[in-house]
């Protein structure tokens, strides 16, 4: 993986090491992308990225995508059919500003830190863990 100039090596561990303690509290997976273009828009980058990266394939159809266009700063929450149809555009909202705030005072691995734990929150209450979960996307960073 290459590194990205906005974030150090220590804040790309951190940031992966909290998605993977999101995930131990659920059988969801959150994936985290940021791009340096979205010219289709942010929302059918993201359904490109999403496929792209196979986020359609898991078992329960739970996976999330954070989506972060480092030069328009946009940013997109986009999750898979299964947690789109028990979750409202409302907290999506709310993840997006809770990171942005954020990105907005200079802080990106707080930001990106900030939608993983409130991410990871309401998926472990609505798709708590299994005992034979198997962790099916990777936590790396993909720097698009």
């Amino acid at each position: 993986m290459r590194r990205h100039a906005l974030l150090s090596r220590a804040e790309i561990d951190r940031i992966e090491a909290k998605i993977a303690s999101a995930e131990r509290l659920t059988s969801a997976e959150i994936r985290i992308v940021l791009t340096r273009s979205s010219w289709l828009g942010i929302k059918a980058k993201a359904r490109q990225l999403f496929r792209k990266h196979g986020l359609h394939k898991t078992a329960e159809r739970n996976a999330v995508l954070v989506l972060v266009d480092t030069r328009s700063r946009e940013v997109l929450v986009y999750g898979d059919e299964g947690v789109d149809s028990r979750v409202d555009q409302e907290f999506w909202n709310d993840v997006r500003d809770g990171m942005v705030d954020e990105f907005r005072q200079g802080r990106l691995a707080v930001g990106l830190s900030t939608g993983i734990r409130m991410i990871g929150e309401k998926l472990s209450r609505l798709f708590p863990p299994k005992p034979d979960d198997v962790d099916e996307i990777p936590n790396a960073l993909i720097f698009d």
